[in-house]
């Protein structure tokens, strides 16, 4: 089983850019949520937030994290995205990239697959590529 973790992206001249990240400072801010469509539009942080007295705001909604990424790098949101997907593109984007100024936690990347598929040479063989892929980035550091 692979870990992630959660970190905080801005464009490189953000307001919240500069200095020391605090709670209040990342709530005060304009979000985006990466979210399936058709769901309710709060993530585990608004959870987290909750528990400690705290709401953020979220301006915008996507459901892929380059879009996601695209728009934080050209406004004045913010996004709170897994590390993998924002190491790749923050320098393409110029984007700043901080660790949350609360305990966030992490995640698990799961490969799941109908049990149908289990011996397919095809599938195997795609699973197995995917893990490896994986195992590597982990290892880079760009995790």
């Amino acid at each position: 089983m692979m870990q992630g973790e959660y970190v905080i992206v801005m464009r490189h001249d953000h307001p919240m850019a500069r200095g020391r990240l605090t709670t209040k400072k990342y709530v005060s801010a304009e979000h985006v949520l990466v979210a399936r469509m058709g769901t309710q539009g709060r993530s585990v942080v608004d959870d987290l937030l909750a528990e400690q007295g705290f709401e953020r705001r979220v301006a915008r909604k996507t459901s892929s994290f380059w879009s996601a990424l695209v728009l934080v790098s050209r406004s004045d949101y913010a996004a709170t995205l897994p590390a993998a997907a924002v190491n790749a593109m923050s320098t393409f984007l110029d984007l700043k990239v901080k660790n949350a100024p609360f305990p966030l936690g992490g995640f698990n990347y799961d490969l799941v697959w109908h049990k149908r598929a289990e011996e397919d040479p095809a599938q195997r063989w795609f699973r197995e590529l995917v893990l490896e892929c994986a195992k590597r980035v982990t290892a880079s550091g760009l995790s």
